[in-house]
């Protein structure tokens, strides 16, 4: 670097820590250069370099309002949400609980309660949603708790899974009779055709392998570390209209790079679909294309135990799809292509252990 380059340099550090507050630990003159770091990848578009310099900012300053309300920003166009309010958050509070109070500190802190509330806005149709949701289960479960007490366990426990502090719920499903003693609800018969019809596997590739496991049509998938593993079904088995229904739960409750779900599609031309649920309790919806992911859309699982079968429902029509998770639906996307979804279907475990049964399409 040039002597006048340098000094460049350093008269855009000076200006920077004259706009904020001194610091109170960390490398303060490294986190701010960060921090315009990330300001120039933010401008550019480029926003996961401009997260990892916020974070690494973050990291060196204490407090730096400033780097995380940039973080919040940079969530928001990265389409995660709940992440954005956590740095929102962060910037307010590193506000309000430092002893310095400067006028660009009080406005910063201003907008980010006015990104919250806007953020909080984006789920006000869901909650709603949900409030009716556990009202119909525990309406369900009081007629029926004494005739199908079986029946009005499920409905409570569905209700907890949305709202697990529900006091109602819990004090009807604690009057229940133990569930050996309840008289048991008639299962309804499976629909569609099996996928997986041995403990062989086939038709399935890789098929058995040290990460996965069959026996009597429950597949079993095993990966330790970050690097996800697919079981794709050989031959192509999804066209036109279809709908895929699978039931998921965890054996093994993995490491911070959890992930499970299917992949579908492909068609021949690198183009996968994949609907995943991650070690944050959301159920993702991303494309791939050549081998990278362009994100869609995200599902907060409220009350998600993943210890418990979860059912996963993905049904194409007429080059629309949309998914449900425990029939909560969750996504619904229109294609450009009729032909989109068309392709094969693969099984995908990442850093976890999990169990895939009653896998079947239905036409």
């Amino acid at each position: 670097m040039t002597q006048r380059g340098f000094c460049g340099f350093l008269a855009a550090l000076a200006l920077l820590s004259g706009a904020g507050a001194p610091a109170l630990g960390g490398d303060a003159d490294f986190a701010r250069f960060l921090f315009v770091k990330a300001e120039k990848a933010f401008r550019a578009r480029r926003y996961e370099a401009a997260e990892e310099s916020y974070r690494k900012a973050l990291a060196q300053l204490t407090p730096f309002p400033e780097a995380a309300y940039g973080l919040g920003r940079t969530l928001e166009r990265l389409e995660r949400p709940r992440d954005a309010m956590a740095a929102y958050r962060t910037c307010r509070e590193q506000i309000e609980t430092s002893d310095v109070h400067t006028p660009a500190w009080k406005s910063l802190a201003a907008r980010a309660g006015r990104a919250l509330e806007r953020l909080r806005r984006r789920f006000s149709a869901l909650e709603k949603l949900d409030r009716g949701f556990v009202r119909s289960c525990l309406t369900y479960a009081r007629r029926y708790k004494e005739t199908q007490p079986a029946w009005a366990r499920t409905a409570l426990e569905s209700a907890l899974a949305v709202d697990p502090g529900n006091k109602a719920a819990t004090r009807l499903l604690l009057a229940l009779p133990e569930p050996g003693k309840a008289r048991q609800a008639p299962k309804p018969a499976a629909r569609g055709t099996p996928l997986v019809k041995s403990a062989t596997m086939q038709e399935w590739d890789p098929g058995l392998s040290g990460e996965w496991s069959c026996e009597a049509g429950v597949v079993r998938g095993d990966v330790e570390g970050p690097q996800g593993k697919l079981n794709w079904l050989q031959d192509p088995k999804l066209a036109g209209d279809y709908t895929v229904t699978v039931r998921m739960r965890l054996l093994r409750k993995g490491g911070p790079k959890r992930t499970f779900g299917l992949f579908l599609g492909g068609n021949g031309r690198d183009s996968w679909w994949t609907l995943l649920v991650t070690s944050d309790d959301e159920l993702i919806l991303d494309r791939f294309e050549g081998g990278s992911p362009r994100p869609m859309r995200d599902f907060i699982l409220r009350g998600f135990d993943p210890r418990k079968r979860h059912t996963l429902k993905a049904t194409v029509k007429h080059g629309e799809l949309t998914v449900h998770f425990d029939n909560r639906q969750a996504f619904e996307i229109m294609a450009d292509d009729r032909t989109a979804f068309d392709g094969m279907l693969a099984l995908f475990v990442q850093d976890a252990g999990v169990e895939f049964t009653e896998l079947r399409a239905e036409r």
